[in-house]
């Protein structure tokens, strides 16, 4: 009996179900050295959550109400956790929206929802599971123009909005429809400004590291913008919505400040990930071109402030790095709108990897997978923090970085991540294509996957309390508006349009940001290995050779 006939008896509508075949698209490339075992693919306009093998045949799917809010990920009981974007929130609309968190069981049974959509706060991007079960959370708290100004942000860069600095929820589930907020941190705890020394928070950011500068990207909102940031910024919209990554229609901005909503979402954290060993925390700060690491190992009250927790700081950042400029004139940056930070091991050294998108980045667009050193010693039970005063550790560049031979071939300006893999492999989401590939510290590609899961590719794709024209029924095979450009035999990346996004230019071409979105994006994609026991005796057998 093969591996079909087994799922078939198993589970009989997954089995039933294959991939859609087009031109280009599904694994092109697998090598005997790929790490082995299955992949969690979460289309950005689908409603559907897929786990694929190393053929690209669909072992198992579930279905949800709402497109990704963004994160997904496969729980040890064979559970699916989660993020839904529920798009009806009047205060928090902008990239990454979620607002609900869903756990389905393997069969597809909605076990657990719980709504993070308030006028106060909403979540958005990610979620990491911790070992005991409990989950954190990215989200949004809304701050007043008023507190805002009070905190010291220079007044000229204030809209009516205020601003949404991030804070990280540690949840307890309750089932079927609630949770019990255990723990938080918030970066509001932990400001500092130079600009007016009567109010809170007044200091020198060089001289408090350790501390977040309220005024970065404090420009001034009274300029005025010139027709081509105008144009930059509309097509910057619109490609995040043909993403669907963005929630709404064009209409929707018509009534509100684009540049002030924008700038209300200060930080844009985009990732969280957990190291059980260091019990702490790295988080991707997007607008900042920053990682922060953050003691878990608090109370509530000392992730507030500035003392108690293993590492002695409380709240306060134990460790930054991407942007130095962000607190020193001077420093060096080496992170250009990145995601997806995770903590790894590199030898004895401790790590990080993090997918470099090269948004802006000086010497040209194109992205790369960059794993730098953690001045932490984790043998330490101590302060364990490495100068932490000064923060004269910081690396200047990474210690291995990956990128495209020929490096434009390999750019996604937006989402993404790059998840570290067994014997020095990584797993690559290229995510404005859906490109979905292995890589070794070598550069070689050992796998490579290009999704033809498309959902909805027009705007009106299903989000709770935003159904509208367009949608379409989730299914993989569901309503699309046809492939992204590539090549028909599938050797080498999609082609890249003159707008610099996948379009009907020549491969390779590059041109000025915006153009149309993939309907393939993904978030990002997860590595599941063979002998997670989510998959245990639920999956009889990995693909064919």
């Amino acid at each position: 009996m093969n591996w079909i006939t087994c799922l078939a008896l198993l589970f009989p509508s997954v089995a039933q179900e294959s991939a859609p075949t087009r031109p280009g698209m599904g694994v092109v490339l697998r090598t005997d050295n790929a790490a082995p075992g299955y992949t969690l693919l979460a289309p950005l306009r689908s409603t559907q959550t897929l786990l694929i093998d190393e053929d690209g045949a669909v072992v198992n799917r579930w279905d949800s109400e709402f497109t990704p809010g963004n994160a997904a990920d496969l729980l040890p009981n064979g559970n699916l956790l989660r993020a839904a974007k529920v798009g009806n929130n009047e205060r928090f609309h902008g990239g990454g929206e979620g607002g609900l968190l869903e756990q389905f069981t393997w069969e597809g049974e909605l076990v657990w929802s719980y709504d993070l959509s308030t006028r106060a706060h909403l979540h958005h991007h990610d979620f990491e599971v911790l070992p005991n079960g409990n989950v954190l959370v990215i989200v949004w708290e809304g701050k007043s123009k008023e507190k805002t100004l009070a905190a010291g942000r220079r007044p000229n860069s204030v809209g009516e909005t205020g601003l949404w600095p991030d804070a990280i929820w540690e949840l307890n589930p309750v089932h079927p429809n609630g949770a019990e907020i255990v723990w938080r941190w918030r970066a509001w705890d932990h400001l500092v400004q130079d600009h007016d020394a009567s109010l809170p928070h007044y200091g020198d950011p060089a001289a408090h590291p350790e501390r977040i500068d309220i005024n970065i990207g404090a420009a001034p909102m009274e300029r005025t913008e010139t027709d081509h940031e105008r144009l930059a910024r509309e097509e910057e919209l619109e490609h995040l919505r043909a993403l669907g990554y963005l929630g709404g229609e064009a209409d929707d901005d018509v009534d509100r400040d684009d540049r002030d909503r924008d700038r209300a979402d200060w930080m844009h954290t985009n990732s969280i990930d957990y190291d059980a060993d260091l019990d702490l925390i790295v988080i991707s700060v997007r607008n900042f071109s920053e990682v922060f690491v953050i003691d878990h190992s608090t109370t509530t009250e000392q992730a507030a402030g500035s003392e108690g927790g293993k590492y002695g700081h409380g709240g306060d950042l134990l460790w930054r790095w991407g942007n130095a400029t962000n607190f020193r004139p001077a420093g060096a940056r080496t992170l250009f709108g990145q995601h997806d930070a995770r903590w790894t091991r590199d030898g004895d050294q401790v790590a990080l990897s993090v997918f470099n998108n090269g948004d802006g980045r000086p010497d040209g667009d194109y992205s790369s997978v960059d794993l730098v050193h953690v001045a932490i010693d984790p043998s330490d039970s101590g302060n364990s923090i490495v100068e932490q005063a000064g923060f004269p550790a910081l690396p200047e560049q990474a210690a291995w970085s990956y990128a495209a031979p020929r490096r434009t071939d390999f750019f996604s300006s937006h989402i993404s991540g790059a998840t570290p893999l067994s014997e020095g492999r990584f797993l690559v989401c290229e995510g404005d294509d859906g490109r979905v590939f292995q890589v070794n510290r070598a550069g070689d590609v050992l796998w490579d996957f290009r999704s033809p899961f498309q959902g909805q590719a027009g705007r009106g794709a299903p989000q709770g309390g935003r159904r509208g024209p367009g949608r379409g029924n989730g299914r993989p095979d569901g309503p699309t508006g046809g492939p992204p450009q590539g090549r028909p035999d599938g050797d080498g990346p999609p082609g890249r349009g003159p707008q610099g996004r996948p379009g009907a230019g020549p491969d390779g071409e590059r041109g000025q940001r915006g153009g149309p979105g993939s309907a393939t994006s993904l978030f990002r994609a997860v590595h599941i290995p063979l002998d997670h026991p989510g998959v245990a005796g639920r999956v009889t057998s990995t693909s064919s050779d």
